[in-house]
């Protein structure tokens, strides 16, 4: 049998820039948001709760980091007891929350320009992950793997990595079958580790009568050569092309624009664990310290600047929203004691904490 692979798209595709490898779409947040208030589920205090800040806008180059949003899918499952919410959250994914990306990839001629194209830009939706495509002699094997390295040396030992592979590779099942316009004939179907059986039995539903193999360290699919070359119901080459060449202006910009939300995330994040230092954030970030703060610095920023005006951004909002006591404010903002984050916040603002809340 002659075989051979085209792969991983994020390691080779030059458009996709220097991104940081444990980034992924902010839209994965927004679509769970979304999708838990339809639900009659607070998505502000299940972020909360999860430690996680939701994005303040949908935009296409806008990142999170990928713990936040396994951090949600786990504290999501803990609260409903479902090991299958993730599936069913992100059943609700369309083409349209992928921005461009997903207008390009409606336009495409077939199923293999489709999983081509979605190979090169792999990194705009998730940029830990990549897309294998092995060529076999009557079929294609289609592979969602995590990058090795990223995984050992920074996502090890956190346990609702699953649910995220699990759940991207549900919304990939229903993206796809979006743009075929029937569900996808497979010829065999293979799950990542070993799913609970609620899990493996959605799995075995989408997939037909295709056998179904657990226990690997990728998930992925097996499709008969026909059914990839088959001409598709929205194929135009000339605006997919179009669309291509937006996606890679919007790729080139996330490497270096997105490096200062990535690092206010971070620290919004750790300040009250105490894990927003410049030491901790730069290695979040897979950077070293002085190349942090020389990207900052490219941006008319320091480290300690860019903290300094998060906590008073948080510290206004907290105290506008009248939900949390003095106390509270300061601990969340990672300050040791009332009477510091008073000094603080005056210097800030020339109010203390509790003349501003006196005079809303």
């Amino acid at each position: 049998m002659n075989t051979k692979s085209s792969g991983s798209g994020h390691k080779k595709n030059n458009a996709v820039g220097n991104l940081q490898l444990t980034d992924i779409s902010s839209n994965h947040l927004t679509l769970l948001s979304w999708v838990l208030q339809r639900h009659g589920m607070d998505a502000d205090t299940i972020f909360a709760e999860a430690n996680v800040h939701a994005p303040a806008t949908n935009s296409p180059t806008d990142r999170v980091p990928l713990v936040s949003v396994i951090r949600v899918l786990e504290h999501i499952r803990e609260k409903t007891g479902d090991p299958c919410i993730g599936l069913k959250l992100y059943r609700y994914m369309r083409l349209t929350h992928l921005n461009v990306l997903g207008f390009a990839l409606s336009c495409s001629s077939t199923l293999l320009d489709f999983v081509l194209r979605a190979q090169r830009f792999f990194g705009y939706v998730g940029s830990a992950f990549s897309l294998e495509i092995e060529e076999l002699e009557n079929s294609f094997l289609l592979r969602i793997k995590m990058d090795e390295s990223i995984f050992q040396e920074q996502l090890k030992g956190i346990e609702g990595i699953h649910l995220l592979v699990e759940s991207f590779g549900y919304s990939a099942f229903g993206i796809t079958q979006e743009v075929y316009g029937d569900p996808v004939p497979l010829l065999k179907m293979y799950l990542y580790g070993k799913p609970h059986p609620d899990v493996l039995a959605e799995f075995e539903t989408i997939g037909g009568d295709a056998p179904v193999v657990a226990g690997n360290d990728f998930l992925g699919v097996e499709v008969d050569k026909s059914v990839m070359k088959a001409l598709l119901p929205g194929a135009n080459p000339q605006l997919a092309r179009e669309s291509d060449e937006l996606v890679i202006e919007l790729m080139a910009t996330i490497s270096q624009t997105n490096i200062v939300h990535r690092c206010e995330r971070l620290i919004m994040e750790g300040l009250a664990t105490g894990e927003s230092s410049l030491k901790q954030v730069a290695s979040q970030m897979g950077m070293s310290e002085r190349v942090l703060q020389q990207h900052l610095h490219d941006d008319g920023l320091s480290f300690s600047s860019l903290v300094n005006r998060i906590k008073k951004t948080l510290a206004i909002q907290y105290l506008q929203e009248d939900k949390k006591n003095i106390s509270q404010i300061a601990y969340m903002l990672g300050f040791d004691s009332a009477s510091n984050f008073s000094r603080a916040f005056r210097s800030w603002t020339g109010f203390s904490p509790r003349e501003f809340k006196n005079q809303k």
